[in-house]
């Protein structure tokens, strides 16, 4: 029984994260403007903005085009706007890792917390990758390394553990990540790591508690 539970969750996490990507390549057809729900509102986009034009500019965002995201947002479009999943371009920007496209977003002013329509951040989104240098970044503008999901009750920790992104824990360890926090099934992040045979990472969890 015990071994049908790991592998279940195991496959939960596996199809999680295929949807992540399936979000990213199809999501944004039926993309539609809305505020961050816990900030104040925010100027809505131009009338003359188009669904391909919102396709394109988180497409942009997805592949670190800095230059066509520039455009738009000179061109009054929302920075805040969220596509149908409640996914930012925050979100898709740290999926792939750029850094540098993460950092113009904030300096424009996206909110860093704003959640995906799972309750998901930017930091969990960035966190199923190899890309230190992108959580680095986000944790020093103050992501959460504790924030959970209104969904399964994940942690960034918990994305990266279930991946062994080994550097991406670390980070997050050092940041003061929790590794007690357990998701709707009762698993922690080292649960995570155990059932995806990620033995470094475990040792790593095992060090911090």
């Amino acid at each position: 029984m015990t071994e049908k539970l790991e592998k279940d969750k195991q496959m939960k996490i596996k199809l999680l994260l295929l949807l992540f990507v399936m979000l990213f390549l199809f999501g944004c057809s039926n993309e539609k403007n809305k505020t961050d729900k816990t900030e104040a509102p925010v100027k809505e986009t131009t009338n003359q903005t188009t669904s391909n034009d919102i396709d394109k500019i988180f497409n942009a965002a997805l592949e670190g085009n800095i230059e066509i995201v520039k455009k738009f947002l000179e061109n009054g479009f929302n920075v805040n706007t969220q596509n149908q999943g409640g996914q930012t371009l925050l979100m898709l920007a740290g999926f792939n890792g750029h850094t540098d496209m993460c950092g113009y977003l904030i300096k424009k002013g996206i909110h860093i917390e704003t959640r995906d329509s799972d309750g998901r951040t930017a930091l969990m989104y960035t966190s199923t990758g190899p890309f230190a240098q992108t959580i680095e970044f986000l944790l020093k503008k103050g992501a959460d390394a504790n924030a959970v999901d209104t969904k399964e009750h994940w942690t960034p920790l918990m994305f990266a553990a279930a991946e062994g992104q080994y550097e991406v824990v670390k980070l997050l360890l050092d940041a003061g990540a929790d590794t007690t926090i357990k998701d709707v099934d009762g698993d922690t992040a080292e649960s995570f790591a155990i059932q995806n045979k990620h033995n470094k990472v475990v040792k790593l969890i095992r060090e911090y508690k």
